[in-house]
Protein backbone atom coordinates (compact mmCIF):
# COMPACT_ATOMS: atom_id res chain seq x y z
CA UNK A 1 0.00 0.00 0.00
CA UNK A 2 1.12 3.59 -0.58
CA UNK A 3 0.86 6.45 1.86
CA UNK A 4 -1.65 9.06 0.66
CA UNK A 5 -0.22 12.13 -0.97
CA UNK A 6 0.15 15.07 1.37
CA UNK A 7 0.00 12.95 4.47
CA UNK A 8 2.47 14.29 7.08
CA UNK A 9 5.62 12.30 6.88
CA UNK A 10 4.42 10.39 3.83
CA UNK A 11 6.91 8.70 1.61
CA UNK A 12 5.93 8.87 -2.06
CA UNK A 13 6.17 5.74 -4.11
CA UNK A 14 7.12 3.64 -1.11
CA UNK A 15 5.58 0.18 -1.33
CA UNK A 16 5.34 -1.83 1.86
CA UNK A 17 6.10 -5.52 1.76
CA UNK A 18 3.06 -7.76 1.51
CA UNK A 19 2.23 -9.85 4.53
CA UNK A 20 -0.55 -11.83 2.89
CA UNK A 21 -0.36 -15.52 3.66
CA UNK A 22 2.41 -15.05 6.21
CA UNK A 23 2.04 -15.10 9.96
CA UNK A 24 5.68 -14.25 10.66
CA UNK A 25 7.10 -10.77 11.19
CA UNK A 26 9.07 -9.19 8.34
CA UNK A 27 12.12 -7.09 9.14
CA UNK A 28 12.71 -3.87 7.23
CA UNK A 29 16.29 -2.66 7.32
CA UNK A 30 15.96 0.30 5.00
CA UNK A 31 13.33 2.84 4.16
CA UNK A 32 13.66 5.15 1.20
CA UNK A 33 14.79 8.63 2.25
CA UNK A 34 12.07 11.26 2.00
CA UNK A 35 12.25 14.09 -0.51
CA UNK A 36 14.03 17.28 0.54
CA UNK A 37 11.85 19.51 2.65
CA UNK A 38 9.72 16.64 3.92
CA UNK A 39 9.73 15.48 7.48
CA UNK A 40 11.44 12.16 7.88
CA UNK A 41 9.34 9.26 9.05
CA UNK A 42 10.45 7.37 12.14
CA UNK A 43 12.18 4.17 11.13
CA UNK A 44 10.12 1.06 10.96
CA UNK A 45 12.10 -1.79 12.31
CA UNK A 46 9.50 -4.57 12.15
CA UNK A 47 6.27 -4.95 10.27
CA UNK A 48 3.98 -7.73 11.35
CA UNK A 49 0.75 -9.28 10.29
CA UNK A 50 -1.50 -8.35 13.21
CA UNK A 51 -4.67 -10.26 14.03
CA UNK A 52 -7.81 -8.68 12.67
CA UNK A 53 -10.21 -7.36 15.28
CA UNK A 54 -13.81 -7.94 14.19
CA UNK A 55 -15.93 -4.87 13.84
CA UNK A 56 -19.24 -4.83 15.65
CA UNK A 57 -20.48 -1.69 13.98
CA UNK A 58 -22.81 -3.61 11.71
CA UNK A 59 -23.93 -5.95 14.46
CA UNK A 60 -25.34 -3.39 16.88
CA UNK A 61 -28.94 -4.14 15.97
CA UNK A 62 -28.24 -7.88 16.18
CA UNK A 63 -26.74 -7.53 19.65
CA UNK A 64 -29.67 -5.42 20.77
CA UNK A 65 -32.09 -8.09 19.52
CA UNK A 66 -30.17 -10.84 21.32
CA UNK A 67 -30.21 -8.81 24.53
CA UNK A 68 -33.95 -8.23 24.12
CA UNK A 69 -34.56 -11.96 23.56
CA UNK A 70 -32.53 -12.79 26.66
CA UNK A 71 -34.58 -10.38 28.74
CA UNK A 72 -37.81 -11.89 27.41
CA UNK A 73 -36.58 -15.41 28.23
CA UNK A 74 -35.73 -14.35 31.77
CA UNK A 75 -39.13 -12.71 32.23
CA UNK A 76 -40.86 -15.83 30.89
CA UNK A 77 -38.87 -18.06 33.26
CA UNK A 78 -39.76 -15.87 36.23
CA UNK A 79 -43.45 -15.96 35.24
CA UNK A 80 -43.34 -19.75 34.76
CA UNK A 81 -41.83 -20.23 38.20
CA UNK A 82 -44.73 -18.29 39.71
CA UNK A 83 -47.29 -20.67 38.18
CA UNK A 84 -48.27 -23.45 40.55
CA UNK A 85 -49.78 -26.55 39.02
CA UNK A 86 -53.01 -27.64 40.64
CA UNK A 87 -52.85 -31.36 41.30
CA UNK A 88 -55.63 -33.86 40.83
CA UNK A 89 -55.94 -34.27 44.61
CA UNK A 90 -56.41 -30.51 44.99
CA UNK A 91 -59.04 -30.40 42.24
CA UNK A 92 -60.94 -33.21 43.95
CA UNK A 93 -61.10 -31.12 47.14
CA UNK A 94 -62.61 -28.14 45.34
CA UNK A 95 -66.30 -27.50 44.85
CA UNK A 96 -68.47 -28.61 41.98
CA UNK A 97 -68.58 -25.34 40.06
CA UNK A 98 -65.34 -25.61 38.09
CA UNK A 99 -65.45 -24.38 34.49
CA UNK A 100 -61.88 -25.35 33.58
CA UNK A 101 -59.61 -28.16 34.74
CA UNK A 102 -55.95 -28.18 33.71
CA UNK A 103 -54.17 -31.42 34.58
CA UNK A 104 -51.54 -31.21 31.86
CA UNK A 105 -47.93 -32.34 32.39
CA UNK A 106 -48.62 -34.15 35.65
CA UNK A 107 -47.66 -37.67 34.50
CA UNK A 108 -51.06 -39.03 35.42
CA UNK A 109 -51.56 -42.70 34.62
CA UNK A 110 -54.52 -45.04 34.14
CA UNK A 111 -54.77 -45.54 37.91
CA UNK A 112 -56.01 -41.95 38.25
CA UNK A 113 -58.46 -42.01 35.35
CA UNK A 114 -61.40 -42.99 37.56
CA UNK A 115 -60.75 -39.89 39.70
CA UNK A 116 -60.58 -37.73 36.57
CA UNK A 117 -63.88 -39.16 35.34
CA UNK A 118 -65.44 -38.50 38.74
CA UNK A 119 -64.16 -34.92 38.65
CA UNK A 120 -65.75 -34.40 35.24
CA UNK A 121 -69.06 -35.94 36.26
CA UNK A 122 -69.57 -33.84 39.38
CA UNK A 123 -68.70 -30.51 37.72
CA UNK A 124 -71.69 -29.87 35.53
CA UNK A 125 -70.41 -26.41 34.53
CA UNK A 126 -67.08 -27.75 33.23
CA UNK A 127 -66.22 -26.46 29.75
CA UNK A 128 -62.49 -27.05 29.27
CA UNK A 129 -60.62 -30.24 30.19
CA UNK A 130 -56.86 -30.36 29.56
CA UNK A 131 -55.25 -33.78 30.05
CA UNK A 132 -52.31 -33.31 27.69
CA UNK A 133 -48.84 -34.70 28.29
CA UNK A 134 -49.79 -37.48 30.68
CA UNK A 135 -49.56 -41.29 30.54
CA UNK A 136 -53.10 -42.33 29.73
CA UNK A 137 -53.47 -45.46 27.60
CA UNK A 138 -56.37 -47.38 26.07
CA UNK A 139 -57.21 -49.38 29.19
CA UNK A 140 -59.11 -46.75 31.20
CA UNK A 141 -60.05 -44.14 28.59
CA UNK A 142 -63.55 -45.64 28.48
CA UNK A 143 -64.32 -44.25 31.96
CA UNK A 144 -63.54 -40.73 30.75
CA UNK A 145 -65.58 -41.27 27.59
CA UNK A 146 -68.63 -42.29 29.61
CA UNK A 147 -68.35 -39.22 31.84
CA UNK A 148 -68.02 -36.93 28.83
CA UNK A 149 -70.89 -38.63 27.03
CA UNK A 150 -73.28 -37.57 29.78
CA UNK A 151 -71.85 -34.07 30.14
CA UNK A 152 -73.88 -31.19 28.74
CA UNK A 153 -71.47 -28.24 28.70
CA UNK A 154 -67.98 -29.54 27.89
CA UNK A 155 -66.55 -27.67 24.90
CA UNK A 156 -62.82 -28.50 24.73
CA UNK A 157 -61.08 -31.81 25.46
CA UNK A 158 -57.30 -31.96 25.10
CA UNK A 159 -55.65 -35.40 25.11
CA UNK A 160 -52.48 -34.44 23.23
CA UNK A 161 -49.25 -36.29 24.03
CA UNK A 162 -50.60 -39.38 25.75
CA UNK A 163 -50.32 -43.06 24.73
CA UNK A 164 -53.67 -43.69 23.08
CA UNK A 165 -53.87 -46.24 20.28
CA UNK A 166 -56.66 -47.53 18.03
CA UNK A 167 -58.71 -49.15 20.80
CA UNK A 168 -58.50 -46.04 22.95
CA UNK A 169 -59.58 -43.86 20.03
CA UNK A 170 -62.55 -46.18 19.41
CA UNK A 171 -63.62 -45.96 23.06
CA UNK A 172 -63.21 -42.19 23.13
CA UNK A 173 -65.19 -41.74 19.90
CA UNK A 174 -68.37 -42.84 21.70
CA UNK A 175 -68.57 -39.55 23.59
CA UNK A 176 -68.25 -37.59 20.34
CA UNK A 177 -71.26 -39.00 18.54
CA UNK A 178 -74.12 -37.41 20.43
CA UNK A 179 -72.50 -34.51 22.29
CA UNK A 180 -74.05 -31.19 21.36
CA UNK A 181 -71.56 -29.07 23.30
CA UNK A 182 -68.13 -30.28 22.12
CA UNK A 183 -66.37 -27.83 19.80
CA UNK A 184 -62.68 -28.72 19.93
CA UNK A 185 -61.01 -32.14 20.25
CA UNK A 186 -57.23 -32.52 20.44
CA UNK A 187 -55.63 -35.96 20.03
CA UNK A 188 -52.23 -35.05 18.56
CA UNK A 189 -48.99 -36.83 19.42
CA UNK A 190 -50.52 -40.17 20.34
CA UNK A 191 -50.13 -43.56 18.63
CA UNK A 192 -53.47 -43.77 16.88
CA UNK A 193 -53.47 -45.71 13.61
CA UNK A 194 -55.80 -45.68 10.64
CA UNK A 195 -58.51 -47.74 12.37
CA UNK A 196 -58.65 -45.37 15.32
CA UNK A 197 -58.71 -42.34 13.04
CA UNK A 198 -61.68 -43.80 11.14
CA UNK A 199 -63.58 -44.25 14.43
CA UNK A 200 -63.02 -40.61 15.35
CA UNK A 201 -64.01 -39.38 11.89
CA UNK A 202 -67.17 -41.49 11.82
CA UNK A 203 -68.21 -40.00 15.15
CA UNK A 204 -67.49 -36.50 13.87
CA UNK A 205 -69.53 -37.19 10.75
CA UNK A 206 -72.58 -37.73 12.96
CA UNK A 207 -71.81 -34.74 15.20
CA UNK A 208 -72.03 -31.40 13.41
CA UNK A 209 -71.15 -29.36 16.49
CA UNK A 210 -67.40 -30.17 16.42
CA UNK A 211 -65.47 -27.33 14.80
CA UNK A 212 -61.82 -28.21 15.43
CA UNK A 213 -60.16 -31.61 15.39
CA UNK A 214 -56.41 -32.17 15.78
CA UNK A 215 -55.14 -35.64 14.86
CA UNK A 216 -51.64 -34.62 13.82
CA UNK A 217 -48.53 -36.67 14.62
CA UNK A 218 -50.24 -40.03 14.95
CA UNK A 219 -49.69 -43.24 12.97
CA UNK A 220 -52.33 -42.75 10.32
CA UNK A 221 -51.63 -43.28 6.63
CA UNK A 222 -52.80 -41.72 3.39
CA UNK A 223 -56.20 -43.39 3.66
CA UNK A 224 -56.89 -41.40 6.83
CA UNK A 225 -55.92 -38.16 5.10
CA UNK A 226 -58.39 -38.98 2.32
CA UNK A 227 -61.08 -39.70 4.92
CA UNK A 228 -60.51 -36.27 6.47
CA UNK A 229 -60.74 -34.68 3.03
CA UNK A 230 -64.02 -36.49 2.32
CA UNK A 231 -65.40 -35.33 5.66
CA UNK A 232 -64.66 -31.72 4.75
CA UNK A 233 -66.06 -32.17 1.23
CA UNK A 234 -69.32 -33.44 2.71
CA UNK A 235 -69.92 -29.99 4.11
CA UNK A 236 -69.02 -30.78 7.70
CA UNK A 237 -68.61 -27.79 10.00
CA UNK A 238 -65.01 -28.72 10.96
CA UNK A 239 -62.78 -25.82 9.92
CA UNK A 240 -59.42 -27.08 11.22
Amino acid sequence: EQFPSGFPGSVPDMALPSTEGSESFISMERIRSPQPGRREMPPMMRLGSLPRIPSFTGNVSRRQQLRKNLQQDEEFERAANMVKLVTLEEYLKMGSNLTEVDLSEQFLSDDQMSDVASLVARNAALEVLNLSNNRFTDSEIGALSRALEEHQRIRVVNLDMNSLQDDGARKFSRCLRDSSSMKEIRLAYNSIGSAGIRSILEACRKNKSILELDLSYNLAGDDSALAVARLCDDGHSIRN
